[in-house]
């Protein structure tokens, strides 16, 4: 799995621009995000539904499809600054070394930088409800609040690269591990999010251009993760909770235990903060005609910096269906073989 945030300032304001060829307009100038509405659009009452030629409205009209909630209440705000703000309209701005963002003197057709458009304080500071967009391509990269020159509270940033871009949505106010949501998209499609603790290593890394950087924390073990535009899995490993579900919102999984064990031989000789469980527990898998193809034990191998993506393995009690219903093989499995 693509990992969540540290994303920051510096990067953000800085003159090596990475998205752009000089277009004179505020859509995402990468194969990600370039496509019109597609149909899933056109007949919905998303209210990013006209937004999607942006990696952030993108990012939020699928989390307002499949109902993430924790900064819902602060999209009809983002989707009015997306609909509304011009870059040409907005000022230059510059990153101070004790990390204040200023507005340059001059006109936003004058000078390089990202272009920041919303209020000013009277002594040029970004505060309240605004937009900064790329200085070349003009595209949206972080729409939040500001407080003085400073990012204060809510926001939603943009990495972009060639082929897709990252959407982070939390607290950028907090340098620590908070609540917040990590977007993936490629091929003009979010294809992934995860739900759980951010972690900014520091106000300065707010918008690192290194994907590698933007991740989940890895010691908490607390997320939800949605692919395919449906929930795939939930974990809390504090709380002994991990659910895998299908396609259709279906139960396939469950854990009954969650037990941290020792790292795999290849790697114990290496010093690392990377822990490793071994998930017991129930589930069961069906047929595209709903007929249940197994149901019974299975055990999952999964580690902190594999993300809790599942693995599951037929393990224990199972019993195999064919797709008439009728039992194929009942008993015994081991390492995902009828025993």
């Amino acid at each position: 799995m693509k990992k969540i945030v540290t994303v920051g300032i510096s990067a953000l304001l800085g003159l090596t621009l990475i998205t752009g060829c000089g277009s004179d307009t505020n859509k995402d100038t990468t194969p990600a995000a370039t496509a019109s509405n597609t149909s899933e659009t056109q007949s919905d009452s998303n209210i990013f539904k006209n937004l999607t030629n942006t990696a952030i409205g993108r990012a939020l009209y699928f989390s307002e499809k499949v109902g993430l909630s924790t900064y819902a209440n602060n999209h009809q705000k983002v989707a009015d600054l997306l609909k509304n703000s011009d870059p040409k309209k907005g000022v230059r701005v510059e990153l101070r070394q004790n990390g204040e963002i200023v507005a340059k003197p001059g006109n936003v057709d004058s000078g390089f930088g990202p272009i920041y458009v919303g209020e000013l304080t009277p002594d040029r500071r970004p505060t309240g409800w605004g937009i900064i967009y790329d200085g070349v391509s003009k595209a949206p990269r972080f729409v939040g609040e500001f407080n003085a020159g400073h990012l204060s509270g809510y926001g939603v940033a943009a990495y972009i690269y060639s082929d897709g871009a990252r959407i982070g949505e939390g607290n950028f106010a907090n340098p620590k591990e908070v609540p917040g949501i990590l977007y993936t998209m490629n091929n003009q499609k979010i294809v992934d999010a995860a739900e759980g603790e951010l972690n900014y290593a520091s106000v300065e890394t707010i918008l690192d251009p290194e994907p590698t950087e933007i991740r989940i924390s890895q010691l908490n073990g607390h997320y939800i993760r949605y692919a395919d535009g449906h929930k795939y899995y939930e974990v809390s490993i504090p709380d002994n909770k991990y659910i895998v579900y299908d396609s259709k919102a279906r139960e396939i999984f469950k854990a009954d235990t969650i037990t941290e064990v020792a790292p795999p031989k290849d790697v114990q000789q290496y010093k690392t903060s990377t822990k490793y469980y071994l998930i017991k527990g129930k589930g069961q898998v069906y047929y595209s005609n709903g007929q249940v193809k197994y149901s019974g034990d299975y055990i999952n191998e999964t580690s902190s910096s594999s993300d809790f993506v599942p693995d599951l393995v037929r393990q224990g009690q199972g019993t195999s269906y064919k797709e008439d219903g009728s039992i194929e093989y009942q008993g015994e499995w081991v390492d995902d073989k009828y025993k």
